[in-house]
């Protein structure tokens, strides 16, 4: 997965488990294991991991798979469901009736390998600037850089858009350099 939508899409989807043993019927059944949001929070903490671990050779690497952040996204309502047209007037509405959106707020990042490293993290503040970008400030141990670079942030929020202003910075480069 690549992106972070993707990535929620798959959250709820349940795993098949084969030949668990019934107490009642003595017989072998396969069963559904999963997890479903009964509510969404008004705040949504989202860690996704980037640590596998090996338990034939009993060792960790780090994934190194590009994940992009958008700075909105929409949880998926349970199961593929949509809003009710025909509820009854007047009824609750369930809390998964209505998409719930969300706004990045903050990044926790990781430099190392899945052995050692260090982590820091960018929050999001203010308001836009003039260009309509978000505002980041950089956390690492005792240093707070109040505006982060905005090249830095993308590195993790979008990182083919991050790639892609490297490759045509390094493109326009080269060219100047045949001058």
């Amino acid at each position: 997965r690549s992106t972070l939508q993707e990535c929620l899409e798959g959250f709820e989807v349940a795993d098949e488990i084969e030949g668990i043993h019934c107490d009642h019927c003595k017989g072998s059944k396969t069963i559904s294991k999963g997890i479903e949001l009964v509510e969404f929070p008004k705040v949504l903490t989202i860690q996704v991991g980037r640590i596998d671990y090996s338990p034939i050779d009993f060792r960790r690497e780090k994934i190194a798979t590009n994940l992009a952040l958008p700075l909105e996204v929409e949880l998926p309502l349970a199961n593929g469901e949509t809003p009710s047209s025909d509820a009854e007037e007047g009824a609750a509405a369930s809390p998964k009736a209505d998409p719930h959106p969300y706004q990045l707020h903050s990044i926790i990042a990781h430099r190392g390998t899945a052995y050692h490293g260090h982590y820091y993290c960018y929050v999001r503040c203010g308001s836009a600037t003039d260009e309509g970008t978000p505002q980041w400030v950089k956390f690492d141990d005792s240093t707070v850089t109040a505006d982060a670079d905005a090249d830095e942030v993308l590195q993790y929020r979008d990182p083919a858009a991050w790639e892609a202003k490297l490759a045509a910075e390094a493109s326009s480069a080269a060219s100047q350099g045949d001058d």
